[in-house]
C-alpha cells in the first residue's frame, strides 16, 4: 500500500509539472510578435498605462498644446491630438472638474484608448493578458505550496517508519524517495508562477529593445519617445518631471470616481503581477483608482505594468521590471 501511494505521488507531481510547464510555454509564445507600431505601444511595453499617459502628456506639453501650472493644474490651449491617446487626454481634460494633473492622468490610464493599446500588444503576443496568466500562475503557486508542505511531512513519516523498524528490504524508508520529487515540484511551481507573473513576453522584450536602440538617450528624441523608452527621468524639463512624479503618487483619502467609459468594468489589466512595484492603474501602485480590478474577464485587456515608476522590458533594453523611469 505504501509503495502504491508513493508511486501515485511521484506520478502526480511529474504530470502536474509537465502540464504546467507546457501551459506556461504556450502562454509566453502566443501571437506572431514583431515590432511596436508607435510610441504609445512602446510606452505601454516600457511601463504600462501609466507611462502611456505620461508620454502623451509630455508630448503635448513639449510643443505647447498643453500647459501645466505650478500646483498641477492643466490647461489645453491648443486641443489638437495626433493619436488616439492624445485625443483621450483632450477629452478627459474637457470633462475634468478641476483640471488636476493627477485626475487627468488617472482617467487617461483607465480609459479605453490606453486599454486598446494593451489589447493590440496582447493580440500580437508582446504581452500576456492577465486573465490568461491567472490560471497557470495560481496552479504553480498551489503546486509549490502543496509540495513544500509535503517535504517535512514525508521526512517525519520516513523517520518514524525507520525508527519503528518497518523498513522495506532495501533499508530505505519509502518516504525518503519522495523528497527529491517534492523538491522538484516546489521549484517548478515557483518558477512557473514567477514567469507567468511577468506580463511582457520574450517577443515584447525584443520589440522594446529595438525601440530603445532606435531612440538613444539624449539623442534628440521627442519628449514622448524619451518617456516611452526611458521613463519620465529622461525628460529634459525638471519641472515637468516633478509634476508627473507627483501625479503618480498615492493620495490617501482621494478617490477617482469612475464615470462611463472609465468604469472598473472597462479596465481589464490592472492590479496584475508585472512588473515589480507599481502594478496598479491608480498611478500609485495598488488597485485602479478607488477600485481594484484585473479580474474583469480579460477580454478588453490592457496591462498595468506600473505607473511611471516601473519598466516592463524597457529602460535600456532591460528585462521586465527593471526600467529606468522614476
Amino acid at each position: 500500500m505504501t509503495v502504491i501511494l508513493v508511486t501515485v505521488v511521484h506520478l502526480a507531481v511529474a504530470v502536474s509539472s509537465v502540464l504546467l510547464i507546457s501551459a506556461v510555454v504556450r502562454l509566453r509564445r502566443r501571437g506572431q510578435g514583431g515590432p511596436v507600431h508607435d510610441v504609445m505601444e512602446a510606452a505601454f511595453l516600457g511601463g504600462g498605462p501609466g507611462r502611456v499617459a505620461d508620454a502623451a502628456i509630455a508630448g503635448m506639453h513639449a510643443d505647447g498644446r498643453m500647459v501645466i501650472g505650478g500646483p498641477g493644474i492643466v490647461s489645453v490651449p491648443h486641443p489638437v491630438a495626433r493619436n488616439e491617446v492624445e485625443q483621450a487626454v483632450v477629452q478627459e481634460h474637457a470633462m475634468a472638474p478641476s483640471g488636476a494633473l493627477h485626475t487627468l492622468r488617472l482617467a487617461v490610464m483607465r480609459g479605453p484608448a490606453v486599454q486598446r493599446v494593451g489589447d493590440a500588444l496582447a493580440a500580437r503576443g508582446l504581452l500576456v493578458p492577465p486573465a490568461e496568466a491567472r490560471g497557470p500562475r495560481r496552479w504553480g503557486g498551489i503546486q509549490a505550496l502543496v509540495c513544500f508542505i509535503g517535504l517535512p511531512v514525508c521526512f517525519v513519516l520516513a523517520i518514524m517508519v525507520f525508527v519503528a523498524g518497518s523498513v522495506p528490504g532495501d533499508g530505505s524508508p519509502a518516504g525518503f524517495s519522495l523528497l527529491p520529487t517534492l523538491f522538484a515540484g516546489v521549484v517548478v511551481g515557483m518558477v512557473c508562477s514567477s514567469v507567468t507573473g511577468r506580463r511582457i513576453t520574450a517577443a515584447g522584450q525584443r520589440a522594446m529593445r529595438e525601440f530603445v536602440a532606435a531612440h538613444p538617450y539624449g539623442g534628440g528624441a521627442s519628449a514622448d519617445r524619451l518617456v516611452a523608452a526611458y521613463g519620465i527621468t529622461a525628460l529634459p524639463d525638471p519641472v515637468l518631471q516633478r509634476q508627473l512624479r507627483a501625479a503618480a503618487l498615492p493620495r490617501p483619502g482621494h478617490h477617482f470616481s469612475a464615470v462611463g467609459h472609465t468604469s472598473a468594468e472597462a479596465v481589464a489589466w490592472c492590479s496584475g503581477g508585472d512588473p515589480g512595484s507599481g502594478t496598479g492603474c491608480g498611478g500609485s501602485g495598488s488597485g485602479c483608482g478607488a477600485n481594484s480590478c484585473g479580474s474583469s474577464g480579460g477580454s478588453s485587456g490592457s496591462s498595468c505594468g506600473g505607473g511611471s515608476g516601473s519598466s516592463c522590458g524597457g529602460g535600456g533594453g532591460s528585462s521586465c521590471g527593471s526600467g529606468g523611469s522614476s
